[in-house]
């Protein structure tokens, strides 16, 4: 499983250009071993930052192997960047939200404080009584 350990968080630049921030857990001459990879994007009408996991259907803390031919650059993230991704992508505090970053929505500190409350009607029920006649 992967650890709280900033120093293994980094961003790759791939070369189609995508930006991926994950836990890197191995570097071989070839092949970067890592986890709970997720690309990150700008989007410029809302100015947040979207983060949706690289592999939907992966499992968390699998270790993935990535080509070092498909990495232009590897650098560190952040504080804050770090920070949020390990809250929400490696040690999520509570199922609900790691079942909502999937959507590839971005969330902020506000969008994780908001919770759904289902409002719970009574429906009302009325007795008929028999009249014989």
């Amino acid at each position: 499983m992967t650890n709280k350990n900033e120093n293994n968080i980094k961003m790759l630049t791939l070369n189609n250009g995508m930006e991926v921030i994950c836990s890197v857990t191995d570097t071989q001459d070839e092949w970067y071993t890592i986890q709970n990879p997720v690309a990150c994007s700008h989007d410029t009408e809302t100015n947040r930052l979207n983060m949706s996991p690289l592999f939907r259907f992966g499992a968390r803390d699998t270790d993935i192997l990535m080509s070092t031919k498909r990495i232009d650059v590897v650098y560190s993230p952040t504080d804050g960047l770090t920070e949020e991704y390990i809250d929400v992508f490696v040690n999520p505090k509570s199922e609900t939200l790691s079942e909502a970053t999937p959507d590839g929505h971005a969330h902020d500190a506000e969008d994780t404080k908001k919770t759904t409350k289902k409002k719970t009607t009574k429906k009302k029920t009325t007795k008929k009584e028999k009249v014989e006649v």
